[in-house]
């Protein structure tokens, strides 16, 4: 077995433990914009007026660029067994170099990192009660668990150069970052001064310009 699908392997094994074992609901996942009551005298904010929307917005808005997400990250792990599909998915031949592919390796490791690791202290300051994490990953980034994964999707892009891969990343983080932002806003709602500071003095994403 090659490095990269070794790599692979303990990046989607590690993934699927924290989804199983380790998971932490997001507020704005589909399963609560679809499922969860919405409140009979809703906040103000992005996250409540989506739980009022109708389900064929919601089916059009969140479930179906949600479910082309997954389908996108699924696709390195059917590589790994069909390594011959990957002529089939408009391949960048330029980018196929081993110095691209250890790059790649790196990225997938580091994204993992990041997000078990955010993943970890997010459930931590959740047993304190602590309300807000502010702490380790969450000092630099208010969403370090999503940069992991965002590191992730990449570093898979790298070992498998694609188009396809390449192409999906903008629809994806856009979806992503629609979730982002009703999560602040429900934040902002919910912790009032206390999450206007953190905002204030943490990045979004990165401190890199419009990361932030």
């Amino acid at each position: 077995m090659e490095s990269h699908e070794l790599v692979l392997l303990f990046a989607y094994g590690s993934l699927v433990f924290e989804l199983v074992v380790l998971p932490i609901p997001s507020e704005a996942s589909t399963y609560q914009l679809f499922l969860r009551d919405p409140p009979r005298d809703p906040e103000q904010d992005r996250l409540s007026r989506a739980r009022l929307r109708r389900r064929r917005w919601k089916v059009v808005r969140y479930f179906l660029p949600t479910s082309l997400g997954i389908a996108l990250f699924l696709i390195p792990l059917v590589l790994l067994w069909l390594p011959d599909w990957h002529a089939a998915l408009w391949p960048i031949r330029a980018m196929e170099t081993t110095s691209i592919s250890a790059a790649g390796m790196a990225l997938v490791l580091l994204g993992r990192a990041v997000t078990f690791g955010a993943t970890l202290q997010l459930r931590r300051a959740k047993r304190r009660s602590a309300g807000l994490a502010a702490h380790g990953f969450f000092r630099h980034s208010r969403n370090p668990g999503l940069v992991g994964m965002y590191l992730f999707y990449l570093g898979c892009v790298l070992i498998y150069p694609s188009w396809l891969l390449l192409g999906g990343f903008l629809p994806y983080a856009l979806n992503m970052h629609r979730r982002v932002l009703m999560e602040e806003s429900h934040l902002s709602c919910s912790l009032g001064a206390t999450y206007a500071t953190y905002r204030g003095r943490v990045p979004r994403y990165l401190p890199l310009g419009p990361l932030r």
